[in-house]
């Protein structure tokens, strides 16, 4: 009979089943409207604080002096050159550059073959004092 009844009345009978499973079980329906009122209170509460510290942190990375500028070639067809870190270096309100070379695998030379491979780049430009590569 169901089947036959178009949608917005199967939904009406949708909604006064439930109303009537409600009534019948007043200590669930209770219990469960109290639960779900906290999940979302608990949820929204979150969100906003989510929120918030993001745009703080936004606000931090928008000052004046936090840059951080990544150029990168996937392909390596676009033609950079290791040089090309001293030219960034060198512009005005630059504090410091440093350049990255692609990955390859390495292995202890004391160990030869026998070494576990471990990923290493190549380093380009000057660390600033305050970072020491260990």
């Amino acid at each position: 009979m169901i089947a036959r009844v178009g949608r917005s009345r199967r939904t009406l009978l949708l909604i006064a089943e439930g109303g009537a499973v409600a009534r019948t079980q007043p200590i669930v329906s209770t219990v469960t409207t109290l639960v779900v009122t906290a999940v979302c209170a608990v949820i929204l509460a979150t969100v906003g604080q989510s929120a918030a510290a993001e745009a703080r942190v936004l606000a931090t990375i928008d000052e004046a002096g936090t840059r951080t500028i990544v150029v990168s070639d996937p392909t390596e067809r676009a033609g950079l050159h290791p040089d090309s870190v001293e030219a960034v270096r060198s512009l005005a309100g630059v504090e410091w550059a440093l350049g990255l070379g692609p990955v390859t695998d390495v292995r202890n030379g004391a160990l030869g073959s026998a070494g576990r491979a471990v990923p290493a780049r190549r380093v380009y430009g000057t660390l600033p004092e305050a970072v020491r590569l260990v």
